[in-house]
This record gives structure tokens, sequence and C-alpha cells, in this order.
């Protein structure tokens, strides 16, 4: 991002005018997708953060600079295994050359939270067996998991309700 000094002189460091560099950082979707249930999706999240608190384990770590932080309680993400967040995202890299950018977030209906769970329980017995070593199975894992998450979002708190009527043939796609 640019600092403050190169907000002076209109140039980024590079030389790139400011206003290419914040043209650059909007993030673009493909125009197919149907941003209006996120946009409720995110309504939805907004009301249920409005009560968060900032959690206070009452333990502060003071710096040498007279900075003081809470120093438990927090989610790590540092311990995440980061070649395996790579391989999701060579994954999604390849499916988006295949059926188009953002293509799976257009799934919202018990059908397609279906076949999410058929193919995150698929690939998770072909990694685990070492089946087949074509694919990437794990990341395959990851990225079914993710679809299936987004779609339960997208159907509501009955979700579970709606995927078993529709599993036992009670309900329509």
């Amino acid at each position: 991002m640019c600092k403050k000094d190169y907000v002076n002189s209109k140039k980024c460091p590079g030389g790139a005018p400011i206003s290419e560099f914040k043209e650059k950082r909007k993030v673009k979707y493909h125009p197919d997708v149907d941003r209006s249930k996120d946009s409720l999706i995110m309504q939805d999240f907004k009301e249920r953060i409005k009560d968060f608190t900032i959690k206070d384990s009452g333990k502060r770590k003071e710096f040498s600079t007279g900075m003081v932080r809470d120093s438990e309680d927090k989610i790590r993400y540092d311990l995440i295994y980061m070649p395996m967040l790579t391989r999701w995202a060579n994954h999604m890299t390849k499916g988006a050359a295949k059926y188009s950018a953002h293509n799976w977030e257009r799934a919202e209906t018990v059908e397609e939270l279906d076949r999410f769970l058929q193919s995150a329980f698929r690939h998770f017995v072909q990694w685990f067996t070492n089946e087949d070593n074509l694919e990437d199975h794990a990341s395959a894992v990851f990225f079914n998991i993710s679809g299936a998450e987004l779609v339960k979002e997208k159907l509501g708190n009955d979700w579970q309700t709606k995927l078993r009527n529709y599993q036992l043939g009670k309900e329509d796609k």
C-alpha cells in the first residue's frame, strides 16, 4: 500500500500512479455470478457480529514500546500448513480455468450441496487410501467442504432437514 509520503507525489513505489494502484487492489468477480445473496449473507453476518465483544483473558503483554495487548485466546492462523493452502489455491486456479472463476459460488440448491458432500467424501477416501495419485485429493476435499459450507449458509439453519428430504426423494432439487 502507498505510504503517506507517496500520496503527495501521486506515485506509488515503482512509479505507478496511485489511481492505478487502487484499481489493481479492487476485487473483480465473474460477471455471471449473482452476488445479491452474498450481500444478504453479509447483512446477516453484520447483524450477528454487532454484539461481538473484544475477548479479554485478563492476561497482558507489555512491549518495550509501552504497547499493551491481550496475550491469550487468539486464533492462530500462523499454525496453518501453508503448502496445503497453496495446493488448495492451485486446485481453485485449475477449476477456474476449466469452469470459470467463481463458478462454484453459484451453487445454492440442496442438489448442489449433496454433490459437494459426495465429492468431499469420495476425495477423502481416495486421499486416505492413496487410491489414485492423478489428482490432488486433499485439495479437492478442501474445495468440496468449502463449497458445501457456502451452500449450507445459503440454505439457512434447516439445511440438514432439506438435505435429508432431498436424499429421501421428498424435496425438489
